[in-house]
């Protein structure tokens, strides 16, 4: 049964308002992300082959991948393992994530955020280690010669044992 209080419909997304970010990935909102009545957001993500998105993080937000096509390398803290076509991957609030397409076509997903993604709980962690980088609160910055290096910087961001904890 249907609540009144809730009205149904189809979304059918305008596929010209796709959009590229800073993350390096496409976007395009499946719903209406700003409509603060939801409990959650969904939109589809595009990644090209052979590019990884930007380390970031969500505060307050858990957010579910749902890959529809390709393959790639998802990285959560510390974390790191191969999705592919009908995987889930939990993201818990709070923690360091990027993925990485692996294939020759185009990794699709959805990302499901709960609560509704918002601008102001996205955090780019790459701008942020240039950011304090730049002026100079880490010793040795031109020598960073791995990822895994700036990683070492950004542990105290990131705690995914405790956070799979509390989603159990």
């Amino acid at each position: 049964m249907i609540s009144k209080q809730m009205s149904t419909h189809v979304s059918r997304p305008d596929e010209s308002k796709e959009f590229f970010t800073n993350e390096r990935c496409h976007i395009l909102e499946m719903l209406d992300n700003h409509n603060s009545e939801k409990p959650f957001s969904i939109a589809r993500a595009r990644v090209e082959p052979g590019i990884t998105t930007a380390w970031h993080r969500l505060s307050d937000i858990i957010e579910y991948y749902y890959i529809l096509s390709g393959i790639g390398f998802m990285e959560i803290g510390e974390e790191g393992f191969d999705v592919k076509k009908d995987d889930v991957v939990t993201i818990p609030a709070n923690f360091a994530q990027r993925i990485q397409n692996t294939g020759e076509d185009d990794l699709i997903f959805l990302a499901i955020c709960n609560p509704p993604f918002t601008d102001e709980n996205y955090e780019d962690l790459e701008r942020l280690i240039i950011r304090r980088l730049s002026l100079g609160n880490f010793d040795d910055f031109y020598n960073m010669q791995s990822s895994s290096k700036v990683m070492d910087y950004i542990k105290p961001v990131i705690n995914y044992e405790e956070a799979k904890a509390k989603l159990a």
